[in-house]
């Protein structure tokens, strides 16, 4: 069966009686307004600092008033080894043999003296331990107005 109506006669007809297509612009429809804004930030920042000062080397003093040395060396002579730890870590330091430190005599013992000796030895010199916390809150407000 052969078609009545062509396909090219169908599209002219429907050109033909269409309804005109338009377009306009939009264009927004407030004239005024008030935009608010509040914003709030709160934060928490913890510090933990450890600090360790080590002494690397020894510092063996002498000193005082109305003293002569008795031996000839004004140091102890020979060195021991010594280990330990440090909060877990292993420490080997070097320091001086104290069974060999110089001797002293009074020079005058009709008058008064003084004697001192220190040693210090490698290690731990100082531990600062400072644990901080900071507390930050931001508050923002924000106000827009449109006219």
């Amino acid at each position: 069966m052969a078609s009545l109506i062509r396909p090219s006669s169908l599209v002219a007809a429907i050109l033909l009686f269409s309804p005109l297509a338009k377009a306009e612009s939009i264009v927004p429809s407030f004239s005024q307004g008030i935009l608010n804004s509040h914003t709030e930030v709160k934060s928490t920042v913890v510090e933990d600092i450890k600090e360790f000062r080590y002494r690397t080397g020894y510092q063996f003093t002498v000193g005082g008033e109305n003293l002569t040395p008795s031996t000839t060396n004004i140091s102890p002579t020979g060195f021991t080894k010594e280990t330990g730890s440090v909060q877990g870590t292993a420490t080997t330091y070097v320091m001086p043999d104290l069974s060999n430190k110089p001797q002293y005599n009074i020079t005058d013992p009709s008058k008064a003296f003084t004697y001192y000796e220190t040693l210090e030895t490698p290690g731990v010199e100082s531990y600062v331990h400072i644990l901080r916390t900071t507390e930050i809150e931001q508050f923002t407000d924000t106000t827009s107005t449109f006219q």
